[in-house]
């Protein structure tokens, strides 16, 4: 397997994230973001090396901001943080109502596909079908299960990449 490439997405969990990771999302050095851990701003990791996504976040923003109000005059790196904070935060509400959006749509498709199996799967053929025939509904039965599958997974995979051309009806609407 190849080695981590700086630009390859960082390898979060929903909660936490290796450390280098979300330094490079806050635009920091991992040094800079072990010194707020240690200066108090963020809490530190369950696993060495990790952590926390949003104590990350909510802690650079806080150090930020503290940082750029601590003068009475204000300097142009206390102006850069206080913009920089603003961008970050303005950035995760953004990020956080994109997740939100995912979260509603996934529960949506997940929902709809179960239904659809389960309905299949309760479907009941006569006992007095010929044997060929039964035999034909039943693969017919199947192969419908795996479509949905399919279409299960590529409705997933589009809504967490953002790609919807391999979705039946995409193109039309582009129109």
């Amino acid at each position: 397997m190849a080695g981590k490439r700086q630009d390859d997405p960082p390898e979060l969990d929903g909660a936490h994230a290796p450390l280098a990771d979300v330094a490079r999302l806050l635009g920091i050095h991992p040094e800079r973001l072990r010194q707020l851990q240690r200066g108090g701003y963020i809490s530190r990791g369950k696993k060495r090396g990790f952590v926390s996504v949003i104590s990350a976040v909510s802690g650079y923003c806080r150090f930020l901001r503290e940082d750029s109000a601590t003068g009475t005059e204000p300097t142009p790196a206390a102006r850069s943080h206080a913009a920089k904070a603003a961008l970050v935060s303005a950035a995760t509400a953004r990020r956080r109502d994109i997740l939100t959006e995912q979260g509603a749509a996934i529960e949506a498709v997940e929902t709809i596909a179960a239904a659809a199996a389960r309905r299949l799967r309760a479907a009941r053929l006569s006992s007095d079908l010929p044997h060929a025939a039964a035999a034909t509904f039943k693969h017919e039965l199947a192969a419908s299960l795996e479509r949905i599958n399919i279409a299960r997974l590529t409705a997933l995979d589009a809504i967490k990449t953002g790609d919807f051309s391999r979705i039946d009806g995409h193109d039309r609407h582009d129109r």
